[in-house]
């Protein structure tokens, strides 16, 4: 493994060079994503004792949620968006006691669109209109928001606005364009 360092050929993923892709924002929220954590998955754990031995067996499979950071600029307006999200999936502010419109998951999946992390590698410098240069999608399912932060001001700090994202998904899709191997975890086959 070792030698891996001193092939000059060999190039390992940077964590620089990636873009995310909400579907029902266009294709302009990808140049205001300032970070995004890949999919996580955690697998639960049952135990068993025996005698003075304890056993443990694999669990439930669960997907974490994504988190991505967002620029807040006025032209593009991640906030506005974000809230016409919301406010689109079913969200209202309640007006009397009558009113019951709430946030449904399939309102939430049609409205978030195809939600992907595309991590490339040193090209020509395509990005993403140029496929060759993609090395890994992941495509979240049945995405939606879970919590948004809006930001945080400060009169001390010159910094951008940042809004904070996080989604909830069912379960996420990997597919490898580097070998060109079949997408793990799959819909169907």
């Amino acid at each position: 493994m070792a030698e891996f360092w001193t092939q000059g050929k060999l190039e390992p993923k940077r964590q620089y060079r990636w873009q995310v892709n909400l579907g029902g924002f266009g294709q302009e929220i990808a140049y205001v994503a300032k970070k995004v954590n890949k999919p996580e998955i955690t697998v639960e754990e049952a135990s068993h004792k025996y005698l003075n031995h304890t056993y443990y067996y694999p669990g439930r499979t669960t997907w974490n949620t994504v988190t991505m950071t967002l620029v807040d600029p006025l032209d593009v307006n991640s906030s506005e968006r974000l809230g016409r999200l919301l406010y689109e999936s079913g969200y209202r502010v309640p007006k009397d006691p009558n009113d019951v419109t709430t946030i449904s998951k399939a309102g939430s999946n049609v409205l978030m669109g195809a939600v992907t992390i595309m991590q490339f590698k040193a090209g020509e410098g395509g990005g993403a209109n140029n496929t060759d240069d993609i090395v890994e999608i992941w495509t979240l399912n049945n995405p939606f928001i879970k919590k948004v932060n809006f930001g945080s001001l400060d009169y001390s700090n010159e910094d951008l606005v940042d809004v904070e994202l996080e989604i909830r998904y069912d379960f996420a899709t990997y597919e490898d364009k580097i070998n060109g191997t079949a997408p793990l975890w799959k819909l169907s086959d």
